[in-house]
Formats: structure tokens, C-alpha cells, sequence
């Protein structure tokens, strides 16, 4: 394939933005999720300086921009800046709903319809299939570009009971890339939001259980200059022209260690050069501590949690190993453990678990403000139903605990 001939074209993919996701499970001072919402929207307006200053022609975001289809009335002001912003630089932003966009109630529409339906300049907005590829032309070139937003497999059954889900994909890519806009097109992009095999992500993540698996070779990706993907939220090239950009934050600890970023591309000709834009981002730490019977056993973890040399504004995760007795005599004075991590290391914010080990060894429980979510994950996954059926449960208790945390219930 080739590319017209003239100068390049620069396009930013992100995604996974997340705006909106609630930090109240974790200890520590002032309003922690507003304080985390910062965070954010730091990245998202390092992405938009990024592209005014690099005169980006086009920015793709590949879903879940927000964390809730039914967003505050801040952070879609806030995104709304945003994109205001770009096209008055005259840059195109094209978005895809993710799981997290996509309203629940059939009645219910994405709050970015608005943006959509106000003919708001160089914007557009995805959540269903279209009957035909996006069409723009951007410095003198014809841009195609198949977008296949979040589609919930549940969803599917309904439209069609005897077709898989990547057959489902399969025939609509097809049918995009036959489309004579697309084939007359000069620079041509997948944009997608589901799991690609071959991608990188935790396993047993109960997000992606039971997640249907698109293979790359049912993506036609000859047909394509790049694919862009969301969903993962780790930073990944999956194959030669797929790639996940990650989210914008660290939403949990499951992400700890992943270097966030964005990707810049440059496609000139037949080449196509990516290259991945660090972002800032807030520590997260796991630390796990095990105390063995002693008689000064809350000395003993408040010089363990010391010596680790934790970073100021570190997102804490503290997993506990004693037992019972030790755990009372600590739970006791747990107020010198809070100053150390609040006052003294001035950690952003923590939760902590204990394995109690004198009552049901390798029982987690939660001792800190009960992390809802995670409660219910694990009650549900040692019912005696089947597993189809348990991450049905799990998936829809997702999504009460979504409503509940975003103020919608």
C-alpha cells in the first residue's frame, strides 16, 4: 500500500482514560478521589499540549474515556475543553465507546452524543457500528478509518444467536475494507475495542475472563496502515501495525509497574514509524510483610514499612502475613501505623489486607474500608455454580459498584 506522496501524517492514539474512577476504598487524607482525578487530567491535557506543539493531524482515542457512561458533569466539561481546544487547531479527534462508555440501560445514551449532535468541529463519536468507513480528508489525503467499538457479546446473541463474535468482526471488517471510500482511501486505520490474542495482560484479571479473543489474522491487517487498539490498559505492540496504547494512568495495582504513554505516528509512504510517549504517573507499591510471633510485633512492621525507602505520593497496597494474636496487638495501635504512612512517608493514600493465618490460613480479609468490589468478587468466585455463570455475576456486580462509586444509584 502506498501512501500519498506529500508530507507525512501524524496521528496520537490513546486511551483508557478512565475519567471519573473512584478511589474511595483507599485511606488517607482529604478527598482522594478529586486528588486522584487530578492526576487524570494531567496526562490527558500532556497528550493535547503534545499534539498543539507536534501539529498532530489526528488524535484517536480507542475507549473509555470515561470510567462511567453517565460521566459527572466536571469531567465531561473537562473532556469537552479538550477537545474544544484541538479543533481549534484544526486537529480531527475520532473516539470509540469502550465497556466502560457504553450506557447500560437501553434508554440511556453516551453524554459525548451531545458533542456529536451539536455538530462540535472535527470530532467524531462511535458506539455502534457504522453502515460505512469514517471518510476525512486531512492535508490534501484521504483518511479511511474502520471503527469497531466495545461490542458486549450479550449484545451480540440478541442481534445474531448463530454467529461467533469474531466472525461477527470478521464479516464487518470485510465489508468496511470492500467499501469504495475505504479503497480509494490514502492512509487507512483500524480502530478497535476488544482483546487481541496475543496481547499482554495479568492473568485471571476478572475483567478480561471470559473476554471474547479476536485473532490478528481475522483483522485483515494487509488491508490496514495501522490498528489501534483499546482495552488493555497495558502499553503494547501485539503485531507489526496492532497496537494497544494503554491507559493514561495507574488505575490499580495490577498496573503497578507499567510504564504509561501514547503513541506518535508517522506515516509517510509505505513506512509507518510508532513510537511511544512516556507519561507521569502516580507510584504504586505493593508491599507484602510477614511478622513472625514476637513481643513487640507493631514496632516490628512500622521499622519493615520504613525501611523500604517508600516514595512520597505513593498509591500503598499493604498485604499483611501474621496471625490472629499479632493482628489484634497491631489492630491495637494501628493509629502509629497510619501516622508513619500519612504524616511521616506522606504516601498519597493506602489499603492494606491481612492473611490470617491463626483462624483459615490463606483467608484474605479485608480490615481497611472494604473495598466492595473485591468482596463481591470473591464471594462469587467460591459459589459452587458454573464459571459462565459466575462471571455474568461478576460482571454485572461491576457494574452496580460502577453506579454506586460514579453517583448514579
Amino acid at each position: 500500500m502506498k501512501v500519498a506522496s506529500s508530507s507525512p501524517i501524524q496521528i496520537v492514539h490513546s486511551s483508557d482514560f478512565h475519567l471519573g474512577v473512584s478511589y474511595r476504598s483507599l485511606r488517607g487524607k482529604g478527598d482522594l478521589t478529586n486528588l486522584r482525578k487530578r492526576d487524570f487530567r494531567r496526562n490527558v491535557e500532556r497528550i493535547v499540549e503534545y499534539i498543539i506543539e507536534n501539529n498532530i493531524d489526528l488524535f484517536l482515542i480507542t475507549g473509555d474515556i470515561f470510567h462511567s457512561p453517565q460521566p459527572l458533569s466536571d469531567d465531561f466539561v473537562f473532556i469537552s475543553e479538550c477537545i474544544g481546544r484541538l479543533a481549534s487547531h484544526g486537529v480531527w479527534t475520532v473516539a470509540i465507546a469502550g465497556n466502560h462508555d457504553r450506557p447500560r440501560i437501553a434508554e440511556r445514551r453516551s453524554t459525548l452524543e451531545g458533542l456529536v449532535k451539536a455538530n462540535s468541529p472535527y470530532f467524531l463519536y462511535v458506539d455502534k457500528l457504522r453502515d460505512r468507513p469514517i471518510s476525512l480528508e486531512i492535508g490534501g489525503k484521504r483518511i479511511s478509518i474502520v471503527a469497531i467499538p466495545y461490542i458486549h457479546r450479550q449484545v451480540l446473541k440478541l442481534i445474531d444467536s448463530k454467529i461467533s463474535y469474531e466472525s461477527y468482526i470478521q464479516n464487518h471488517i470485510a465489508e468496511m475494507v470492500s467499501d469504495s471510500v475505504f479503497r480509494e482511501a490514502d492512509v487507512r486505520i483500524l480502530m478497535a475495542h476488544f482483546l487481541l490474542k496475543g496481547a499482554r495482560f495479568p492473568q485471571g484479571l476478572l475483567p478480561y475472563v471470559e473476554e471474547p479473543v479476536i485473532n490478528y489474522s481475522n483483522l485483515l491487517p494487509d488491508k490496514f496502515h495501522y490498528i489501534a487498539l483499546g482495552h488493555i490498559h497495558k502499553p503494547q505492540k501485539v503485531y507489526e501495525n496492532a497496537y494497544y496504547a494503554g491507559s493514561i494512568e495507574r488505575i490499580d495495582f495490577s498496573e503497578e509497574k507499567d510504564q504509561k504513554s501514547f503513541n506518535h505516528i508517522t506515516l509517510d509512504g509505505d513506512s509507518c514509524r510508532v513510537e511511544q510517549i512516556p507519561l507521569k504517573c502516580r507510584p504504586m507499591y505493593t508491599l507484602s510483610i510477614k511478622l513472625p510471633d514476637a513481643k513487640n510485633p507493631l514496632n516490628l512492621l512500622i521499622e519493615a514499612i520504613r525501611s523500604e525507602n517508600i516514595p512520597k505520593g505513593t498509591i500503598l497496597n499493604l498485604k499483611l502475613n501474621l496471625s490472629e494474636a499479632i493482628w489484634n496487638v497491631i489492630d491495637s495501635g494501628w493509629s502509629h501505623v497510619d501516622n508513619l504512612l500519612l504524616d511521616e512517608l506522606e504516601v498519597f493514600g493506602y489499603r492494606y489486607f491481612v492473611e490470617n493465618l491463626g483462624i483459615d490460613r490463606g483467608r484474605i480479609m479485608e480490615i481497611s474500608k472494604i473495598d466492595v468490589r473485591r468482596q463481591v468478587e470473591l464471594y462469587i468466585k467460591n459459589l459452587s455454580i458454573p464459571d459462565s455463570l459466575k462471571n455474568r455475576m461478576v460482571e454485572l456486580a461491576g457494574h452496580i459498584v460502577d453506579e454506586v462509586e460514579s453517583g448514579e444509584a
